[in-house]
């Protein structure tokens, strides 16, 4: 991706968009299947946090510096202070209640988790009338998230008893499920940001994700440095991946499709995730899982496709002529 399609005064193809969404997914879930092999090597999950958000939010001051110039860099209107903030605290809870939960569960588990966001970013652009809701996204949500629900049906069918490496499962699964409202939050909030005109995509993800970043650095003041090669290579990953470039691209893709449709791809990390911990966890995999990732497919089908053309139940989409308006005053 260059960086003139960072520029929103063109709309990108939708397939480029779609498959942007797919790859962040994938990101995630590569993330959560090394992370979890760090926490395991005895890795502090607040620390951990705290060390891939310094370095995400540096990468993303860069590129938002690359692409907009320092002088439009932090200029950023008093009236949208408070929304940014509130989509930082969001960040905070979602990078850390991820990584404390998966000290406490599997990542197939913690990736399993993660179809809920939907739901939350449903009823909350609904609810607040920034979309529709259609019988076509019902039903594909629905029915994606029908199929996630299998695999986690299956994962407790399989694993009924708490191993080794996961200590506290419940407790894990309580903090991924408000982990999984503060990303639908996320991605319901910040669409207004994006459709004003005012804010570069790239100015956006690091506004709010420095504010998260300040709030981990706070949790984790009492805590030292991560000692081992493998949860340095984790924590690389994590920053330079699964934090700036997933988040980077969340936030374009964002942009042009409707939040619903955005949230709707999260459910992929449940099958990335599954398919990666087969790979290099040793994982398993049952007929029951097979079809809930079939499923999974299905849903999404169903909502995108097909994507040719914008869709039409976006209040106040994003147009070329809103984004390409930069900020003169502050």
């Amino acid at each position: 991706m260059t960086l003139s399609l960072l520029e929103p005064s063109s709309r990108p193809p939708q397939a480029l968009v779609h498959f942007v969404l797919v790859l962040i997914q994938v990101l995630f879930s590569v993330w959560g299947v090394i992370g979890k092999k760090a926490l395991n090597a005895g890795v502090n999950p607040l620390t951990f946090a705290a060390y891939r958000e310094v370095t995400g939010s540096m990468c993303m001051y860069l590129l938002a510096t690359r692409v907009v110039g320092v002088d439009r860099l932090f200029a950023i209107e008093k009236s949208d202070i408070p929304r940014m903030i509130f989509l930082g605290l969001c960040s905070f809870c979602n990078v850390v209640g991820f990584v404390v939960a998966l000290y406490f569960t599997s990542a197939a588990n913690a990736g399993a988790m993660q179809p809920s966001i939907p739901i939350y970013a449903m009823l909350l652009s609904v609810a607040i009338g920034a979309e529709k809701a259609t019988l076509r996204k019902v039903l594909g949500g629905v029915v994606t998230v029908g199929g996630a629900l299998l695999l986690i049906l299956e994962e407790i069918r399989a694993n009924p008893d708490n191993s080794a490496d996961t200590p506290n499962v419940p407790l894990g699964n309580v903090i991924l499920v408000g982990q999984c409202a503060a990303v639908g939050a996320l991605i319901v909030f910040q669409r207004p940001l994006l459709q004003s005109g005012k804010y570069n995509p790239t100015q956006v993800t690091a506004y709010y994700y420095s504010i998260g970043t300040m709030l981990t650095l706070m949790c984790t003041l009492y805590f030292v440095c991560i000692n081992g090669l493998l949860p340095w290579m984790a924590l690389t990953y994590a920053a330079l991946f699964a934090t700036f470039g997933a988040y980077c691209l969340l936030t374009w893709c964002n942009c042009w499709v409707p939040a619903s449709t955005v949230s709707l791809y999260m459910t992929l990390q449940t099958l990335s995730t599954g398919l990666l911990s087969v790979i290099f966890l040793g994982e398993s995999v049952t007929v029951l899982e097979g079809v809930g990732a079939l499923t999974i497919i299905l849903g999404l089908f169903l909502v995108v496709a097909p994507y040719g053309k914008p869709d039409a139940s976006v209040v106040g989409d994003v147009s070329s002529d809103s984004l390409v308006k930069n900020v003169q005053e502050d």
